[in-house]
């Protein structure tokens, strides 16, 4: 797996995240703002919800519209799924934040549980283009700042290669000895 380093998002650097976000994906060492606009409340605050590993620095965050709350992802927090809550409570619930596995490279190969996400990360100049050879995924854009790719729980686990190419000209991205595939997996079944 590949070690965990900043994406390269576009400006602002810090993402703004809205607090009555459904479901979140970040990643590893991230901080991002939680913000909310003055027509859904004065105020807001983000807590764990009750029996919940939290992978965040601080146990809770209030935002007010001009006041965003800024909140990093600790680095032990890898592949974690955790439930939160507002106060006021958001209008769709269960909210839930999903922590990448890793950061990879577009040519790499990911290893992904059903459910699980991971961020891809652009070095090069250009946008790529990302398609799966066979049903999954779609075509997909990989700008050159990278982002979080969330692996649906209907994606049924097997071996999908990628085709990897240049936005412009659609030329290869990977070299020849580089086979770039999502492995996705089933997670475990409790006993």
């Amino acid at each position: 797996m590949a070690t965990a380093r900043p994406l390269h998002f576009d400006v602002p650097t810090t993402r703004d995240i809205d607090a009555f976000t459904q479901r979140v994906l970040v990643y590893v060492g991230e901080t991002f703002n939680w913000t909310i606009s003055q027509s859904e409340a004065s105020s807001v605050t983000v807590s764990p919800a009750p029996n919940t590993t939290w992978p965040l620095s601080n146990n809770s965050y209030t935002a007010t519209p001009q006041t965003p709350a800024p909140a990093t992802v600790n680095t032990n927090a890898v592949g974690q799924v955790a439930s939160f809550q507002c106060n006021p409570a958001a209008p769709t619930s269960p909210q839930t934040l999903v922590v990448a596995i890793g950061v990879f490279g577009p040519c790499d190969q990911i290893s992904v549980q059903q459910g699980q996400c991971f961020a891809w990360q652009n070095n090069s100049d250009k946008n790529l283009q990302l398609r799966g050879t066979g049903t999954w995924p779609a075509l997909k854009t990989l700008h050159k700042n990278g982002g979080i790719v969330l692996i649906d729980t209907t994606v049924a686990p097997g071996i999908y290669p990628l085709a990897v190419t240049f936005e412009q000209g659609g030329s290869a991205a990977c070299n020849s000895e580089t086979e770039p595939k999502i492995i996705v997996t089933a997670p475990p079944r409790p006993k």
